[in-house]
């Protein structure tokens, strides 16, 4: 069974803009990847702000 990935974008005092996916497991939250924003990314973040 295939578990659903979450996608965010985030700010972080350390990095500024960071992209994560991540999934549930039981109760726990297992990382899938975490990086510094790309420029398209953050003119997303942006729009979705406004």
């Amino acid at each position: 069974m295939r578990k659903a990935r979450f996608d965010l974008i985030a700010f972080s005092s350390q990095y500024g803009l960071v992209y994560v996916t991540f999934i549930y497991e039981n109760t726990d939250i297992r990382l899938i990847t975490a990086r510094k924003a790309e420029k398209w990314m953050m003119t997303e973040y942006e729009q979705y702000k406004k």
